[in-house]
C-alpha cells in the first residue's frame, strides 16, 4: 500500500503561479541594440504566445526571462526564488 503526504500535495497545488517581471528591459550587443527597452508583466495564469517574424528578439526575450543572458539595461524578475523550467 503507498501511503501519500495530502497536507503536502495540497500545499503545493495551492502555490500561486510564478510572475514574471521585465522592467525596461534591453539588449544591445558590439553597440547594436537588439531588444527593448520593454516592460511587461506575465502572471503566469495560462500560456503565453511569442509571436513575431524572423530576427524580432523573440528567442533573445526567452533567454533573457530564463536568465541565459543578463540584460544591458533594466531588470527581470520572478516572483519566486528559482526561475521555473521552460
Amino acid at each position: 500500500m503507498t501511503s501519500f503526504n495530502v497536507p503536502l500535495l495540497a500545499s503545493a497545488a495551492l502555490l500561486p503561479p510564478p510572475t514574471l517581471r521585465f522592467d525596461g528591459v534591453a539588449f544591445s550587443q558590439q553597440g547594436k541594440a537588439l531588444l527593448g527597452p520593454c516592460s511587461f508583466t506575465l502572471d503566469g495564469t495560462g500560456p503565453t504566445l511569442v509571436m513575431g517574424p524572423n530576427g524580432a528578439g523573440k528567442s533573445l526575450l526567452l533567454r533573457l526571462a530564463h536568465g541565459l543572458l543578463p540584460p544591458t539595461q533594466g531588470r527581470v524578475a520572478w516572483s519566486i526564488e528559482r526561475r521555473p523550467r521552460q
